[in-house]
């Protein structure tokens, strides 16, 4: 009597064995899933930051270029009395934290970079 039960118990222990199988590969495959997406996203974000901190960039520059011309013109006009040396400073003031705005941009922009190579799976570690 043993001996034609036992296929039938080993029946619904292969089919609980097939079934936790079944579960595990639909696991496995929600997962990478979720891993590709993610990895999708961060690469966007990385890319959207990139083409954002250029046109910064690009802006600053244009910023700092001006800004040094304004300190030529207070220079010329404290040489003929037309401002005071204040002025001068302030010109230079501003065109100082301009190339430190300029500066930091061009520091976030490296480092997008090396995020998007992080995100792309490169990397040391």
């Amino acid at each position: 009597m043993g001996t034609l039960v036992a296929p039938i118990i080993n029946m619904n222990a292969l089919k609980a064995q097939f079934n936790t199988a079944q579960a595990t590969q639909l696991s496995a495959m929600h997962n990478y899933q979720k891993t590709v997406l993610n990895a999708y996203v961060e690469v966007a974000n990385q890319l959207f930051t990139i083409k954002n901190l250029q046109e910064i960039n690009s802006l600053k520059t244009q910023q700092s270029e001006v800004l040094e011309k304004s300190v030529e013109t207070a220079g010329e006009l404290y040489k003929t009395a037309r401002a005071s040396y204040l002025e001068v400073l302030i010109a230079q003031q501003s065109a100082l934290q301009s190339r430190l705005e300029l500066i930091n941009v061009i520091k976030q922009q490296r480092l997008s970079t090396i995020g998007i190579y992080k995100a792309l799976g490169g990397g040391w570690r």
